[in-house]
């Protein structure tokens, strides 16, 4: 299948990491037509591509800039981001630009092997290839700095490096509109290229405004204001996160478009004799609180529940500290650090618990919640955080924190527990939520419904 054979050629970068069978089966590809009429825009693709005299396609032309392309080895390789350049493909005749920082991250010094693989992937990642005939990809190598170092420079250095690159090889006359996928650092060279074509400019706000506007220093969130401001229209990926950019830019068009995923025949999970709970997500980040979900577990491990189990799936700059916050808690023996794990070993692990926590402050979306409810596993977090108000006040008592304290923590494990009798009942209601909300055929209507505003501010 051609899809697979450009996710092999993505993943073989990678020997030992990612295989075939690492990529979930929802990532499967939009089954289109054989044979279709596009558009050719430079001789590199023209014999990818059935060309007519006459473009014959009335979906609207985007030029995707993003930097959120699945390569990292840190990160899940596929998931949502194939799976919405997919869909996205079904409404739009898009061409993908693929913005690869060619400097591994600063923090990536301290490991070495890391640096390899991330060098040797760079150094074989194709220059180009072609999904299907109105979806092709080309991967652009440009110098960063660690956005620490200076939150303004980064943004100006991409601009500086691919705008007149970008405008040269895709002209205006091709495209309707300019769409970035993340706000930082991306958003600045978007700005740039929708200026010089002289196209709208959309932009999926990936980042949220919160965590920058209340953790970071000023500056870092003046620089996602400067590109939210200038967007024709922002797309959020959750009601709280619409929310969220509306209340900073009130004048602002947004649009919602959550992820997708597929639900399968799920498979009716044995009950432990205590309890098992999990999380899944990057170990750093000031909104990712997982110090206070082991404060909260180690309060329930020592009221009488020895047998419990922590597990937590991740890597990242915290790690160590959460290690040593495990031995420090007296917890170590009951809690396990999977490091970053992804695929089929994360779907086992969700399989193999009884239930997921969300320990953030902030989640524009929370895929990870999102794949473990796909999975039948019940989701206990805070109803503001991303789409868990779709989901946790359907069983306040068992699964919505009023805040996310250590006690507020042990308590939510406390009941859920002793609500053993109700699991089934939480997670074939929460699951029916996903099948309602969150399928590809729900993410493509979505998408959609942007395309028809992006008419509206066309027309307007």
């Amino acid at each position: 299948m051609e899809y697979e054979n450009n996710l092999a050629v993505l993943f073989s970068v990678f020997p030992g990491k990612f295989s075939l069978s690492d990529i979930p089966k929802y990532s499967e590809p939009l089954e289109l037509p054989d044979i279709r009429c596009g558009r050719v825009l430079n001789e590199n693709i023209s014999t990818h591509v059935l060309c007519s005299s006459e473009y014959c396609s009335m979906n609207p032309r985007l030029l995707v800039i993003a930097d959120r392309y699945p390569i990292l080895p840190e990160y899940s390789p596929s998931t949502w981001m194939l799976g919405s350049l997919r869909e996205l493909s079904a409404v739009a005749d898009i061409d993908v630009v693929s913005i690869i920082n060619i400097l591994p991250r600063l923090k990536n010094l301290f490991y070495p092997g890391r640096d390899r693989v991330w060098l040797k992937a760079v150094m074989r990642l194709p220059k180009k290839h072609i999904q299907n005939t109105l979806y092709s990809t080309e991967h652009v190598r440009a110098i960063g700095t660690p956005a620490r170092l200076s939150w303004k420079l980064l943004p100006e250095l991409l601009k500086w490096q691919l705008a007149s690159k970008i405008c040269y090889h895709y002209r205006a006359e091709h495209y309707d509109a300019v769409f970035i996928h993340g706000t930082y650092p991306m958003g600045k060279l978007g700005i740039e290229v929708a200026r010089r074509l002289g196209l709208p400019f959309i932009v999926v706000n990936h980042e949220g405004y919160e965590p920058y506007h209340d953790y970071f220093p000023e500056r870092a969130a003046h620089e996602l204001a400067i590109v939210l401001s200038a967007a024709d229209l922002v797309v959020t990926l959750s009601p709280n996160h619409q929310k969220e950019i509306e209340k900073y830019f009130p004048n602002k068009i947004t649009s919602f478009v959550p992820h997708g995923i597929t639900v399968f025949p799920l498979q009716r999970r044995e009950q432990h004799h205590e309890l098992r709970v999990m999380t899944a997500s990057r170990l750093e980040g000031r909104e990712k609180r997982n110090d206070i979900l082991l404060e909260g577990f180690a309060q329930y491990y020592h009221d009488g529940h020895s047998d419990a189990q922590l597990t937590i799936a991740g890597d990242g700059a915290e790690l160590t500290a959460l290690h040593r916050l495990s031995i420090k808690l007296g917890i170590s023996e009951a809690v396990r650090f999977t490091g970053w794990v992804s695929g089929e070993t994360l779907n086992k692990l969700y399989q193999s618990h009884d239930a997921f926590v969300c320990a953030s402050t902030h989640e524009t979306f929370c895929y990870a919640a999102l794949e473990a409810l796909a999975s039948g596993l019940p989701v206990i977090g805070l109803p503001t955080v991303g789409i868990l108000s779709e989901f946790v006040p359907l069983f306040p008592e068992e699964t919505a924190l009023s805040e996310l304290t250590s006690s507020q923590i042990a308590e939510k494990l406390s009941m859920f527990y002793n609500a053993k009798n109700k699991w089934p009942l939480i997670a074939d209601a929460m699951v029916q939520v996903v099948k309602e909300r969150f399928t590809w055929d729900m993410h493509r209507n979505s998408l959609q419904n942007v395309m028809n505003q992006l008419i509206q501010i066309q027309s307007s």
